[in-house]
């Protein structure tokens, strides 16, 4: 049996995504140069992904893939793998 990779998933959304470029908005460094999802980047990245065609494939990808940080689909990192809200889909 041949395991999965993201590599294989269609992941064509990304190249046209209102995110793209946004980094530093969507992955924002604290002063140690560590991710640091605070409110208010989190809400600023939120705002781009209320308006997105492709927020729920976005979302089942970092779901999928556990992606480890950063806004997907507008739900931050601990909204996504930790806390009380565990997506799944």
């Amino acid at each position: 049996m041949v395991r999965a990779s993201w590599r294989d998933e269609d992941t064509s959304w990304m190249d046209t995504a209102p995110c793209r470029g946004l980094t530093d908005l969507f992955f924002p460094k604290g002063e140690d140069d560590r991710l640091s999802e605070t409110p208010k980047a989190t809400a600023a990245a939120r705002m781009i992904c209320e308006v997105c065609p492709h927020r729920q494939p976005c979302l089942e990808y970092a779901v999928r893939w556990r992606e480890p940080c950063g806004v997907w689909g507008g739900l931050s990192t601990q909204e996504r793998l930790g806390g009380r809200r565990k997506v799944r889909l």
